[in-house]
């Protein structure tokens, strides 16, 4: 009864498609690409470029984890799998960025502006093909870092008791949160009149995080909360791996796929690496997303700030 119910509240795809942020703590041609041997498609097929399927060394630079888990046929990754981790080589050399099956026609402008937080049109019920999701981070690692370091990892969540423990921890802190006095705003800000179509929207998350097909952590080596750790050192920190995650998102959005910056399970951060075996002392996760398919792709800009209220020119 209580899935019935739960299938009952996923939101018609003609919903509007103004999802806003998540709560929290502020060249090659497509016959080369697709070609048997080439990048694409070894990633299509689950395989690392290296002598091997997957390369096991933590901590390395620029890696992508996975639970362990057998990809279907087609490349998607069914759920049941069990919890151990397997951490996979970045895929060598420059890929090659060009247009794959299912990509959406957008302009960079349109891509820029409807890339929305989507929380109620995640599809719960479609997996994702493993290849999708390789393309968006091979994608995301041309993103900058500070002083080229590239110190970032990609934990991709599928199992389903694991998803159960992060949902949980993600929904303990915002309980808390949701029992916070709401923003003040004034009555033609556009902020106000979203208010509740917002905490509805980080509800149904808060509600539902377990159910969807991928959890995706972005990681960094060190530590930003360490004694002594200067805005400098925090900024140039966070400089090195934001780029990456939303350029991440960015091409999920051009395959069909939504996402939402979450940051809630980070109350107890230390929890979720016992959970999935990051060494906390070295690695730090910056943030918690779901990542599904979207039902329906008609995502629109959203409503901001007037331009005068925020730009300064020379001087505050």
């Amino acid at each position: 009864m209580a899935e019935v119910a739960d299938r009952e509240r996923r939101p018609d795809p003609a919903a509007s498609a103004d999802e806003v942020g998540d709560f929290g703590f502020p060249g090659g041609s497509e016959g080369s690409r697709t070609a048997p041997g080439s990048v694409v498609d070894m990633a299509r097929r689950g395989l690392g470029t290296g002598s091997g399927v997957w390369d096991f060394s933590w901590p390395r630079e620029g890696t992508a984890i996975w639970p362990r888990t057998s990809a279907g046929s087609d490349g998607s990754v069914p759920g049941g799998s069990a919890p151990s981790l397997i951490v996979g080589s970045p895929i060598a050399g420059t890929p090659e960025i060009g247009k794959t099956d299912g990509v959406l026609d957008l302009s960079p402008d349109e891509l820029l502006t409807t890339t929305r937080a989507v929380r109620k049109r995640l599809d719960l019920e479609r997996p994702i093909e493993r290849s999708v999701i390789r393309e968006c981070i091979e994608i995301a690692l041309q993103a900058p870092s500070g002083s080229n370091t590239q110190r970032w990892h990609f934990i991709l969540i599928d199992d389903p008791e694991t998803k159960l423990g992060l949902a949980d921890l993600y929904r303990r802190q915002f309980e808390l949160y949701e029992a916070t006095p709401e923003p003040m705003y004034g009555e033609d800000d556009s902020r106000a009149r979203r208010q509740v179509a917002v905490r509805s929207s980080a509800r149904y998350l808060a509600d539902n995080y377990h159910r969807v097909p991928l959890i995706l952590i972005p990681c960094l080596d060190g530590r930003p909360d360490r004694a002594g750790a200067s805005m400098v050192m925090q900024a140039s920190y966070f400089g090195s791996i934001l780029p990456a995650v939303w350029s991440f998102m960015l091409a999920g959005r051009a395959r069909g796929l939504g996402s939402s910056w979450t940051t809630m399970h980070l109350a107890h951060e230390r929890d979720a690496a016992e959970l999935i075996g990051i060494p906390y002392d070295k690695v730090a996760q910056v943030g918690m997303m779901p990542v599904a398919y979207t039902i329906g792709t008609d995502f629109k800009p959203a409503p901001r700030r007037p331009l005068d209220d925020i730009v300064h020119w020379n001087r505050w």
